[in-house]
């Protein structure tokens, strides 16, 4: 009996560590994506080309408040076009669907000029998937979302 509870206590140990090396795992994970995620900001205010052409994967989509759908390739083309005055983030949290795949959402604003045309978003719920190929974290997919009017909402 005592070698079953010292083998049932043992178990649990690993149990608990594991488990809890699991979740320091998912914290740095979390804040390795949510800096990577803000790199692209800046990046994109400064028309960084080259952090693009790393960070996204080659396969790379985007939609994104305006409606439109963005490809790796156009998007990097469209960086000239935009000047991106403002951006804040808000709190991220992660969604790891298995391990090398995990998305990161947070609600964000931004404000900026597209081929001189005047751009504002306030309160926007974005996401970007994020895949490990080849030892290395790239984004995947990008959206964007338009939140209702909280007065518009039943």
């Amino acid at each position: 009996m005592r070698t079953f509870l010292a083998v049932l206590f043992v178990c649990l140990f690993l149990s608990f560590e594991l488990f809890s090396q699991q979740g320091d795992s998912d914290k740095d994970l979390l804040v390795l994506l949510t800096k990577m995620e803000k790199d692209s900001w800046v990046a994109m205010k400064a028309k960084n080309e080259e952090f693009f052409k790393t960070y996204m994967a080659d396969d790379a989509r985007g939609f994104m408040a305006d409606g439109s759908e963005v490809l790796k390739d156009d998007f990097i083309k469209n960086l000239k076009d935009w000047d991106l005055e403002s951006y804040s983030m808000g709190k991220t949290s992660l969604l790891q669907v298995k391990p090398g795949v995990c998305f990161i959402f947070y609600k964000l604003n931004y404000s900026g000029n597209h081929k001189g045309k005047k751009i504002k978003f306030d309160d926007l719920q974005s996401s970007s998937l994020y895949v490990l190929r080849d030892g290395k974290w790239q984004e995947i997919f990008y959206q964007e979302t338009v939140m209702p009017k909280s007065s518009n909402v039943k």
